[in-house]
């Protein structure tokens, strides 16, 4: 059994002013099922297609069954909140001023020489990979020093 495909059908909206964007949806019938594939094209091209509009999704909302004003419909398509997500590893320092400060032996304070001639932010990582809290005193433009309540050993990444 072989199967026939139709043709793509553009249904577009016309904003204001013929020099805009034309969005829409391209339909792509593929046998029983309908896929939307969203694009965008300048109305000044040359090879724009402008086909009828199609309806909207509260329409067809509303064709199905739907009671209710536009608001209310867009409302009834929010979810409640999901769960926070992990918290992600710590990012790469950003180019020029940024220090990265390796501490290999544990230690309840951390002497750190930058040299960067300021006073950067410090994001503290243990060698697990967990950020952590220090008191940082900013000795001069280019030494801090950082204190824990315990000893470790990790990361300082100065920026």
């Amino acid at each position: 059994m072989s199967e026939t495909f139709a043709p793509p059908v553009l249904n577009t909206e016309i904003p204001d002013g013929s020099d805009r964007a034309i969005s829409g949806y391209l339909d792509v019938p593929r046998s029983r099922a309908t896929r939307t594939a969203p694009f965008r094209s300048r109305a000044a091209s040359t090879n724009t297609i402008v086909g009828p509009g199609g309806r909207s999704a509260y329409q067809l909302a509303v064709d199905r069954g739907f009671t209710g004003t536009l608001a209310e419909w867009l409302e009834s398509l929010e979810g409640t909140p999901g769960l926070d997500g992990e918290p992600g590893a710590p990012g790469v320092p950003g180019a020029g001023f940024n220090y990265i400060h390796t501490q290999t032996a544990p230690a309840t304070v951390w002497t750190i020489d930058h040299n960067l001639g300021g006073k950067p932010n410090v994001a503290l990582v243990d060698n697990e990979g967990n950020e952590f809290d220090g008191e940082v005193f900013y000795n001069n433009i280019n030494t801090i020093t950082a204190s824990f309540g315990v000893v470790v050993s990790g990361t300082a990444y100065l920026s």
